[in-house]
């Protein structure tokens, strides 16, 4: 159906799965029914399997111990490709070979549930050279039960080049479940024909600029929100997140891109900047709404004179959601803490990072280390974005951060939650029948680990 309506696949287990039924029924002519659907391409696609005399298939794994390609399906037309043609020609990647029979079955078990949660497909088929038959009197016969030759096609197209790249050598590993897809939250609000070129979805993000050219995922690639979630459920554990970095960082800067970074790296002209656009801000859907005034213009002495914690707002809680970073300083004093706000403080680098410019998310970061070298004690923040970005991220932009820095910093989940079981009674018990709704975010959940903390803490 793909190929018949001259369209790309959308999904990289599921190809047609934007095609409704009445589209289905519009290629084949029928009625749109799944039963009609179903008795036209039985009968249609039969007669060609039949009059066929080549069958050409892929290979979910090709097992060099054995010479045995091996089909995972839940449909009868792989069987039918491999089985009635006289002559099967089988094409894969190098990323398909496996050494072992053993190390088959283990991608084996991994594939279909990744896939689609079923234990096994429908189909597996286990095909080694053309079918060998012996008679009564052991006359060895080949191809009579399929076809009498198998060739393989064994294909390249950039895949060496990513095996020599210790960055995305790990993509080879991909078993092709679609899995990430899955999780992908752009991807689930565009769909495959918009997340990608040919190969869709967070994977397709990465194999594209190798098999077609970095300019073919330029666009898609800006889709991305690194959130992590590719990550967490794939099965191999590809560093995908990355890895699209990684190609974000060697792609194509659209003007815009370059001049928010170029604003964004000098923080005087930023802080202007925010200042000028602050009442104006939220007018457009989606954008986020600035304070008028940012947290570094509430941010109070501290009266308290205990041990020192200082805080690093991030520009996110300074700018847009001064109240966290106000609340956080609030609970601090209230433990005894000296609190400290170092005004020379902006970012972290993640947003230049993410934009894929990672000398400037290097340069940030490093302003940042300054701003805070003289600080005594913790260094606790309200963004786990900006934590992990500053402690785990920024080692990969350039010159790490000084550890000691890494080390003191902690987000505010972990700090307010060790607050309040070392001193129960800090805060009074929440006695209002309230219900509370919580959304993990997606870097202190995936990137931090943090799942049962922040709900102990309210």
């Amino acid at each position: 159906m793909v190929q018949l309506t001259h369209t790309h696949p959308s999904h990289l287990i599921a190809p047609a799965i934007h095609l409704t039924k009445e589209d289905a029924a519009n290629v084949f002519g029928t009625e749109p029914t799944v039963e009609a659907i179903q008795s036209h391409a039985r009968a249609s696609l039969r007669k060609k399997f039949i009059d066929a005399t080549v069958g050409i298939s892929g290979a979910n794994m090709a097992i060099a111990e054995t010479g045995t390609i091996v089909l995972v399906t839940n449909e009868g037309n792989a069987d039918l490709t491999t089985t009635l043609p006289p002559v099967h020609i089988a094409l894969f990647g190098i990323d398909k070979l496996v050494a072992t029979l053993d190390d088959a079955v283990a991608v084996l078990r991994m594939l279909p549930r990744s896939g689609t949660g079923q234990i096994m497909t429908s189909y597996v088929n286990w095909i080694t050279g053309p079918s060998r038959s012996a008679d009564i009197e052991q006359s060895l016969t080949i191809g009579v039960h399929g076809p009498r030759e198998l060739h393989c096609v064994i294909l390249d197209n950039g895949r060496e080049k990513m095996l020599a790249d210790p960055i995305f050598r790990d993509a080879l590993t991909c078993i092709r479940c679609g899995a990430c897809s899955n999780a992908c939250p752009p991807f689930m609000a565009v769909s495959g024909h918009q997340f990608g070129h040919i190969y869709n979805g967070p994977i397709g993000l990465v194999l594209t600029p190798f098999h077609h050219g970095l300019e073919s995922a330029d666009l898609p690639n800006t889709l991305c929100v690194q959130c992590n979630a590719c990550q967490e459920i794939c099965p191999v554990d590809i560093p995908l997140p990355r890895q699209i970095l990684e190609h974000r960082r060697n792609g194509r800067k659209s003007l815009r891109k370059r001049a928010v970074v170029g604003v964004w790296k000098r923080p005087e002209l930023a802080d202007r900047v925010l200042r000028a656009a602050a009442p104006f801000s939220g007018l457009v859907p989606g954008t986020p709404r600035l304070a008028r005034s940012p947290y570094r213009d509430r941010v109070h002495d501290s009266e308290v004179d205990g041990e020192p914690l200082t805080i690093f707002a991030s520009c996110l809680a300074d700018r847009a959601w001064p109240e966290s970073a106000s609340a956080l300083e609030r609970i601090a004093a209230a433990a005894g803490f000296k609190v400290g706000f170092p005004k020379e403080q902006w970012c972290c680098g993640l947003i230049a990072a993410n934009a894929g410019d990672f000398k400037t998310g290097a340069r940030l970061s490093a302003q940042l280390a300054v701003a805070l070298r003289d600080s005594k004690g913790l260094i606790v923040t309200p963004s786990a974005s900006c934590f992990g970005a500053f402690t785990i991220d920024s080692p990969d932009w350039g010159p790490a951060p000084d550890q000691d820095l890494r080390a003191r910093m902690r987000d505010s989940t972990r700090f307010v939650l060790q607050l309040l079981e070392a001193n129960p009674g800090l805060v009074e018990p929440n006695r209002m029948s309230l219900k509370v709704a919580y959304h993990d975010s997606c870097q202190s959940l995936r990137q931090l680990g943090l799942k049962s903390e922040p709900r102990r803490a309210l």
